[in-house]
C-alpha cells in the first residue's frame, strides 16, 4: 500500500473533510435510513432530502470561496514577490 505524502496543505484538508463533509454524511445517511425503514411519509423524506441537498450546495459553496481566497492569496504573494524582484534588481 502507497504511503500517502503529507504536504503543508494535509492538516488543512483534514480539518476541511471534518467540518463540512462529517455533516453532509450525516445528511445523506439520515435520508438513506429513512428510505430503508419503510416507516416514513412522503413528507418527511421530501424535507430530509432538501436538507441533505441544502447541505450539500452549502459545501460547494464553502469550498468556492475557499478556493478563489488561496487564489486571491496567492496573487497577492505573487506581486509582493514581483515588487521586492524590481526593487532589489539594478538596471544601470
Amino acid at each position: 500500500m502507497a504511503k500517502t505524502k503529507k504536504t503543508p496543505f494535509y492538516n488543512i484538508k483534514l480539518i476541511l473533510q471534518e467540518v463540512y463533509y462529517s455533516g453532509l454524511i450525516k445528511a445523506e445517511s439520515y435520508v438513506v435510513q429513512l428510505a430503508r425503514d419503510g416507516k416514513a411519509n412522503e413528507k418527511s423524506l421530501q424535507l430530509a432530502y432538501h436538507r441533505a441537498l441544502a447541505h450539500r450546495m452549502n459545501v460547494v459553496a464553502d469550498a468556492t470561496w475557499a478556493l478563489l481566497g488561496f487564489a486571491i492569496a496567492g496573487i497577492g504573494i505573487h506581486g509582493l514577490v514581483t515588487i521586492a524582484d524590481k526593487n532589489n534588481s539594478s538596471h544601470y
